[in-house]
This record gives structure tokens, C-alpha cells and sequence, in this order.
């Protein structure tokens, strides 16, 4: 039950940002990769955008693969997950 409301909150907020930035003349993605101890890769996508004269940041998602095996695919393949326009 937790999942199933967390799942709907998520989307609520996706829905949003898209709103949002299908409705602004700036944005962009920020990618942030890292690499942990424990051999997995980490993209971090945050989107920043101009909206009334003022800079917002969202966090979108993070991504995590073994190590050496995140190419731009899984990186392209992210920002579109998250970032479509409704």
C-alpha cells in the first residue's frame, strides 16, 4: 500500500515538472555521475528552469548500473523518462 501511494505522489509531481516545463521558456538537465565503493554507477538528473523571472532546481531521479557498464543510452534513455512534455 506504501508503494502504491508513494508511486501516485511521484507521479503527481512528474506530471507537474512536465507541466511546468512544457510552459517555460528555459530549462535545462543537470547530470551528476558517480561511482561508489561498492562498484556502482550513480546518475543523478535534476532539471533547472526559469519560471517568472526566478530559477527553480527539481530533483528528477537516480539511476544506478555496475560499474562500467553506464553508457549515454541509460543516460538519454533517463532524461527521457523524466523529462517528457505532457
Amino acid at each position: 500500500m506504501q508503494n502504491m501511494i508513494t508511486s501516485l505522489f511521484a507521479k503527481v509531481i512528474q506530471n507537474q515538472i512536465a507541466k511546468d516545463v512544457a510552459n517555460v521558456k528555459y530549462f535545462s538537465v543537470l547530470a551528476d555521475e558517480t561511482s561508489s565503493k561498492g562498484h556502482i554507477e550513480e546518475l543523478a538528473l535534476f532539471l533547472r528552469l526559469v519560471k517568472n523571472n526566478e530559477i527553480y532546481e527539481e530533483f528528477l531521479s537516480v539511476f544506478m548500473r555496475l560499474l562500467g557498464t553506464l553508457d549515454f543510452r541509460d543516460a538519454r534513455n533517463c532524461v527521457k523518462i523524466n523529462v517528457s512534455r505532457p
